[in-house]
């Protein structure tokens, strides 16, 4: 939100007083250089429709001692010059015109392109064309243009008031092509094509001062056009650049698109590779899993006699029907008592006989090995079955701590053997 109206009210003496010398590194001075800012710019929008249809648009200067103007506010500019459209542009272009040290000394937009400009200091108000040596589009287009078209530019400067003067002196072509030699040489920082108004005068004339710029604003807009480069007014091949640069830019983005596609597939595929790596993996581990699960259940749970081994020990079952019969006939003949007991003695073998017991409930009848601490051992039942391993220690009798490795795991002295 503006600090004052934006209607134009006449000038102060405390505006100009705010751009003395001594005021132009203060920040003290801040406010009043804001408050005449606001008048400045007021005045050239009281110009705005003259400039109306032009790929122009308004700015002003820093009020504020910074990096940008030297930390010095000599004096307050406002200002009409190319839009942001127009300016990018010209951009590349004015990069490759300018070197690095140049693109420093002029960071402001109004240093790189010709302006229409109102510009209040310590003694006056100065209104007209300004260009500078970094605007080097403008400033060749200028006599790129004379070359072709002279005449144009000496009628041009015919009709301009004796008060819109270059350098003190009445505006001509000769001049004005001298001044542009010697921005392009660097023999100069800028031209000025304006008039100057007195700070007695300005205070004087209040809210004229405003038509009074507007006098000045309609001689110089034909100088301004003449001058000013556009894509149909180029007479310095700038289109030709801006169009091979649009192609650089263009082939760069696509060569660049395509470098992110190719990575993007590269990338893609890595991880494809990487997936199937460890899908590989992962049905390994499952598999292996599995396997050890077999094995495990295996020898856990006995496998049961086959057919063949239950019928050969069926066969070789004696039948008890003669047993039976015996203890009938011995019933019946009234045999003794010890004839009974020892035909029982005699037939118990027989009855009792059955499938063989397993390892394990052979060894479970005879007293348990003995190991040494140390002593290398060969491991025969469980996870670790026919691996090597050492005696390190016995928790309780009849077992033994056995170190397999790095693990160690407890054991049974009948599921352990001397190795070999």
């Amino acid at each position: 939100m503006s600090l004052l109206s934006s209607d134009f009210d006449g000038l102060l003496d405390e505006d100009f007083d705010v751009y003395r010398r001594e005021c132009w590194s203060s920040n003290l001075h801040n406010l009043g250089r804001m408050k005449t800012k606001e008048k400045v710019v007021s005045l050239a929008k009281s110009l705005e429709n003259i400039f109306a249809g032009s790929e122009l648009k308004l700015g002003a200067s820093s009020e504020i001692p910074s990096v940008w103007n030297g930390r010095e506010v000599q004096d307050q500019w406002a200002y009409y010059l190319r839009n942001e459209t127009a300016q990018r542009t010209l951009q590349p272009v004015l990069q490759r015109r300018l070197d690095l040290a140049s693109r420093v000394s002029a960071p402001a937009d109004h240093f790189k392109h010709l302006f229409f400009g109102v510009r209040l200091s310590e003694d006056a108000i100065g209104v007209g064309l300004r260009l500078s040596r970094y605007a080097s589009i403008d400033v060749a287009n200028l006599p790129g243009k004379a070359e072709t078209d002279l005449q144009g530019l000496t009628n041009t400067l015919k009709d301009l008031p004796e008060d819109i003067t270059l350098d003190g002196s009445a505006v001509s072509a000769d001049g004005l092509l001298k001044a542009s030699h010697e921005l392009l040489t660097g023999e100069r920082e800028w031209v000025d094509i304006a008039r100057r108004i007195h700070r007695d005068d300005a205070l004087n004339a209040g809210v004229q001062l405003a038509e009074l710029l507007g006098d000045v604003a309609h001689a110089l807009c034909p100088l301004m056009e003449y001058i000013l480069w556009s894509a149909e007014n180029d007479h310095v091949g700038v289109q030709e650049e801006i169009s091979t640069f649009a192609q650089q830019t263009e082939d760069r983005n696509a060569a660049q698109k395509a470098e992110q596609e190719r990575k993007a597939e590269a990338a893609a595929e890595r991880a494809e590779k990487a997936r199937e790596r460890t899908s590989s993996k992962v049905a390994a581990e499952d598999a292996w899993r599995r396997m050890q699960a077999q094995r495990r259940a295996e020898k856990a749970t006995p496998s049961p006699p086959s057919d063949s081994t239950q019928s050969e020990k069926a066969r070789r079952r004696p039948s008890r029907a003669p047993a039976a019969e015996a203890s009938n006939g011995r019933t019946s003949k009234g045999t003794s008592n010890g004839q009974r007991t020892d035909a029982s003695k005699a037939k118990r073998p027989s009855a009792q006989k059955g499938p063989k017991k397993s390892a394990a409930s052979r060894k479970a009848k005879g007293p348990a090995p003995t190991f040494e601490v140390g002593q290398v051992c060969q491991l025969t039942r469980g996870l670790f079955a026919g691996k090597t391993g050492e005696v390190v220690g016995s928790d309780k009798a009849g077992y033994y701590t056995v170190k397999v490795g790095v693990l160690e795991v407890n054991m049974s002295a009948y599921d352990i053997q001397i190795a070999d």
